[in-house]
């Protein structure tokens, strides 16, 4: 398997299922691939996707296990090479988002991890906040894929084998700061962790 498409949600039914529409409308995918719902409600309604080439997976959760502890238990399940997040109030923009993350994993062997660009749905600007940079300025004006220091988990991707070197996230932060927290680890180990603006998401 090439391809695990992670999603954690908790009471977004509608929301989730714009999410997984947009996952499902993604083109030139490697064949099959994994898409993994952890649900830390344990009450969405997932439909079975109609393509034989999707693996679906959904994990009802009877206590919350928080968005560390969902995106563990999803790399657990996962078993792809490239695994994908995105959070269940997020789309991709077009269908060539993962297939580009794909894409720049494959062309950067050191790359561990890539962070890509946040859009506010309405008003289609940069959601500043979520600029994977300690300098917003210097982030906004990116216009081709740049090592940063850190990446936000709204929407990301890591390699499968650099998660086997530097372990999961940290469980024990239920929300917020996992991914810097994971970050540091990935650059200690020698990985780098890749802003691509061209990969877009609205959130």
């Amino acid at each position: 398997m090439k391809v695990s498409i992670i999603i954690v949600t908790y009471q977004r039914n509608e929301l989730l299922m714009q999410c997984l529409q947009s996952i499902y409308a993604q083109r030139n995918l490697p064949q099959p691939y994994e898409v993994i719902v952890i649900d830390n409600d344990g009450t969405a309604d997932v439909p079975t996707p109609d393509r034989e080439n999707i693996i679906l997976m959904v994990e009802k959760q009877t206590t919350n296990l928080g968005v560390a502890g969902g995106r563990n238990w999803g790399m657990q399940l996962a078993s792809g090479d490239y695994l994908i997040f995105i959070d269940d109030d997020a789309v991709w923009q077009s269908e060539s988002e993962v297939s580009r993350l794909i894409e720049l994993f494959e062309r950067n062997p050191t790359c561990g991890a890539i962070a890509v660009k946040s859009l506010d749905p309405n008003s289609k600007q940069i959601i500043e906040m979520e600029l994977p940079h300690p300098d917003k300025t210097y982030a906004r004006k990116l216009d081709q894929p740049t090592e940063v220091p850190y990446f936000y988990g709204v929407g990301h991707a890591l390699r499968a084998a650099a998660i086997q070197e530097v372990g999961d996230y940290p469980a024990r932060y239920f929300y917020s700061m996992e991914e810097v927290d994971f970050s540091l680890r990935l650059i200690d180990a020698g990985y780098q962790i890749v802003y691509d603006p061209s990969i877009t998401l609205y959130h």
